[in-house]
């Protein structure tokens, strides 16, 4: 018989069939990031001895941080306002990912949202219409810019960034932009 630990629940408790082949154990829910070790624990029969087996696993967690810039790469003074004709774009981070874990964000995308008529920034101005401009992560896990928007028309955005991935759906942040008249 073996056992699965942290999952003490006793149906993780399996008999290994007589061609010796071990079932697979429940699975365990992990509701944190973290460092986790997986025992297995092997009673013994007339033939082999018990023997005890540990695995360790990490879980990452990360988030997505955006940013605006004008599309020649520079930061605007304030990154939550540009004057009229700026053309911007949205940059992503995604935080909690080391540089050697780099490629595994490979195959996944980035979707870049755009929201009009958005009013202060907050998370609840990040819904309803909204232009997206999707992107696969190439294999090195380098995220790519969103297309430039260009702010001809002076009011209140939104936007934010949708990782779908390896490590899951996670969005940034729902962030404020100003698009400002020209001054007089």
């Amino acid at each position: 018989m073996f056992k699965l630990s942290p999952n003490p629940d006793p149906r993780n408790v399996v008999k290994i069939s007589n061609n010796g082949i071990v079932p697979a154990s429940l699975p365990v829910q992990l509701g944190s990031s973290g460092n986790f070790n997986f025992l297995v624990e092997y009673y013994g029969d007339s033939n082999y001895g018990p023997s005890v087996a540990c695995e360790s696993s990490s879980i990452m967690s990360i988030n997505v941080v955006t940013t605006i810039t004008y599309s020649n790469g520079e930061v605007p003074p304030n990154p939550h306002s540009v004057i009229i004709g700026s053309t911007v774009v949205d940059n992503a981070i995604i935080r909690g990912i080391t540089p050697p874990d780099q490629p595994k964000l490979a195959g996944g995308t980035i979707t870049y949202q755009f929201f009009s008529g958005a009013r202060d920034g907050m998370s609840r101005y990040c819904s309803g219409n909204h232009s997206d401009s999707t992107f696969t992560i190439d294999k090195t896990g380098k995220i790519p810019t969103s297309f430039s928007y260009n702010a001809w028309i002076p009011g209140s955005y939104a936007y934010r960034a949708v990782y779908d991935g390896k490590y899951g759906h996670i969005q940034s942040d729902c962030e404020s932009l100003l698009v400002f008249p020209h001054p007089p």
